[in-house]
């Protein structure tokens, strides 16, 4: 599969297989499952944190607690991954789901290895400054406008690697702040919870835009 790199950490004696999905994909979702079927590992780590973890498994909004900006800012990227689900019928997160159902399957255990949204979204939100904000929050609008008009083909198509990395370089171009928050910072805090999750054999379910960066940064010397 394309959206999957396997690497080997000599010093833990870890055989790692990480897999780039579309959080409200059918398609990634069943890639997920097969995945995690075909290679039986001992632990299988998850980009979540416990909030999202709650929240997926009762499939709600999250219903965090969270300063009135934060919040807003939150629950319109609920909303544009909500409208993308709508329109593949798949509920947001159904990657992830899957792959928890996958791991009890096999016997193997569940590592959450985000770092805590709350702070993801405190960090995101003083980084971008005031301007930025209203920026922010227009780029997200307009978004929301072109995914409604996009086939589901072309949904599907976001997860390739060409699309994800042409889609950070725009996202750096115009937020270089949050970009190194919301995805540079978690790429970094993600490969060091996985390197201290204790497996010897590792899936990693991870959206797309964040494969790439975990495996080079898993891949550099400790």
């Amino acid at each position: 599969m394309e959206n999957v790199k396997r690497i080997f950490l000599e010093e833990h004696q870890m055989e790692i297989a990480l897999i780039g999905t579309m959080h409200v994909s059918q398609d990634s979702a069943s890639a997920v499952q097969r995945l995690i079927l075909e290679e039986g590992p001992d632990t299988v780590c998850i980009e979540l944190d416990e909030s999202r973890m709650d929240a997926i498994a009762h499939y709600r909004e999250s219903g965090r607690e969270g300063h009135g900006a934060n919040r807003s800012l939150e629950r319109l990227l609920e909303s544009f991954q909500k409208q993308i689900g709508d329109k593949m019928n798949t509920a947001p997160g159904a990657d992830f789901s899957v792959a928890i159902e996958s791991a009890r399957t096999v016997q193997a255990r569940v590592v959450l290895i985000d770092r805590d949204i709350r702070t993801t979204l405190d960090r995101m939100w003083k980084a971008l400054g005031p301007f930025g904000k209203l920026r922010f929050f227009f780029y997200l609008v307009r978004e929301m406008r072109q995914a409604r008009l996009m086939k589901q083909e072309e949904l599907e198509s976001l997860t390739e690697q060409q699309e994800v990395f042409e889609a950070l370089e725009e996202l750096a171009e115009r937020f270089p702040a949050l970009k190194r928050t919301l995805v540079d910072e978690r790429d970094a805090h993600m490969a060091a919870r996985i390197k201290e999750c204790g497996g010897k054999k590792v899936v990693v379910v991870l959206g797309a835009g964040h494969l790439l960066g975990v495996t080079r940064l898993l891949q550099m010397a400790p």
